[in-house]
């Protein structure tokens, strides 16, 4: 089990996206159809998990081996059992991210944190919670980290 990305196969437009952020999806299933040479090509997900980012737009156009649906495959199974019946019982997944580092984990003019760490975290509160927005974000410095996440901080 793993994180998945999923890349578009063949050049072509966006003709549907059947998945939206938050939803968990299963191996197998359709997440998107490129329409290319008037014919229209499914994109299925390669493992069971929950869609934390997409990449595209209805309509786009995209090119061969383009990032298009990144997928974080949850197992309640490899998280020790205390700690996740721990953050059932708080009601939500706390999260420590960098200071802000674009991409990864950045406030926007609103406050609200965007980035990849933070999309992952949104992934975890989907999983445990069937809602991502069950995340508390704590900034913190890289020589920090480790330690808090040893602690239990985290």
């Amino acid at each position: 089990m793993g994180n998945s990305v999923l890349l578009s196969e063949i050049s072509g437009s966006i003709w549907k996206i059947n998945c939206k952020v938050g939803d968990v999806v299963e191996s197998g299933q359709e997440v998107l159809v490129i329409e290319s040479m008037k014919m229209e090509i499914p994109v299925v997900s390669n493992v069971k998990g929950t869609v934390i980012s997409i990449f595209v737009n209805e309509g786009e156009m995209k090119l061969k081996h383009v990032l298009t649906i990144g997928i974080f495959a949850f197992s309640a199974s490899l998280a020790h059992a205390g700690t996740l019946e721990d953050t059932k019982a708080r009601g939500h997944v706390k999260c420590g991210i960098s200071q802000g580092l674009p991409g990864f984990s950045n406030p926007d003019a609103q406050g609200n944190w965007t980035g990849l760490d933070v999309d992952y975290c949104r992934a975890m509160s989907a999983a445990i919670f069937g809602s991502p927005d069950n995340v508390k974000y704590t900034p913190i410095s890289n020589k920090a980290r480790f330690t808090a996440l040893q602690s239990g901080e985290f």
